[in-house]
Parts: structure tokens; sequence; C-alpha cells
């Protein structure tokens, strides 16, 4: 059984991060260091990664940190890869989490696999399986 407040909780403190993010109080990469910090401070108390940053997850990318729009961007989770892959770019310095914007998604995995479109048919492919799944919500 899982403990859902240790992820609530930690889910209020990302939002304060972003807050002292967008008002230039931190750097983005202090920014994606103490994200990365709280989504692995869930695991003290039993809970789920997700839920430190289920707030933001669909409607800002987890590597540029951007805010994304509803009806214009796409964002993109990164399940479709395999358990190593997922890992290996979980623990890059530079992704806070695994929900990446078209840019990102692009960039991460045309690097990760050294294939100029790995993003690309990574994209078409959740595209098909999952229409829906990487639309972004309002922030």
């Amino acid at each position: 059984m899982s403990c859902h407040q240790i992820g609530e909780a930690m889910n209020s403190v990302v939002n304060t991060v972003f807050k002292l993010y967008d008002a230039n109080e931190l750097s983005k990469k202090t920014a994606i260091t103490l994200i990365k910090s709280l989504k692995n401070g869930v695991n003290y108390c039993d809970g789920n990664e997700y839920e430190a940053v289920e707030s933001v997850s669909k409607c800002r990318c987890g590597r540029c940190l951007k805010i994304l729009k509803p009806g214009v961007d796409r964002i993109y989770y990164l399940v479709g890869l395999s358990s190593n892959d997922f890992l290996k770019i979980s623990d890059r310095e530079d992704v806070a989490y695994e929900n990446l914007c078209v840019e990102c998604t692009d960039s991460v995995l045309n690097e990760y696999f050294h294939d100029e479109n790995a993003g690309q048919k990574y994209r078409d492919m959740r595209d098909e399986s999952d229409p829906g799944d990487s639309e972004v919500e309002e922030y």
C-alpha cells in the first residue's frame, strides 16, 4: 500500500520550486536538482514518484521547464521506452521528470539513441497508440 500523502506533500513543494524558478529566484539547474530530490523523497514513505510532479507533469516540460499551452503544445511521457532506457534518461542531470515537450523529446531521444529521427519516431508511436495522452492541460 503506498502513501499518497507524501506524494501530495512533495507536489506542493514542487509547485513552490516552480514559483521561485518563474520569479528568477532559482536557476534551471537548481530547480531540476530540487525537483529530482523531491521525487526521490517520496521513497522514504513508500510513495509514488509521479505524485511529486503530478500538478505540473501535463503542463510543463520536465527538461526545459517551460509552461506549455493547451491546444498548441504537446507533451510526451517516456513510457514507451524499455525500463533500462527510461531509467537512464530519468537519471540525466538535465531532466527533472519524464514528461517532455516536443523539442526536448526530440533532443533527448535523438542524442540518447544516436539517431536524428528517434524523437520523431517515438512521438509518432505515442500519438498513434494513445492520441489523447500527449494533450497539454492548463497550468
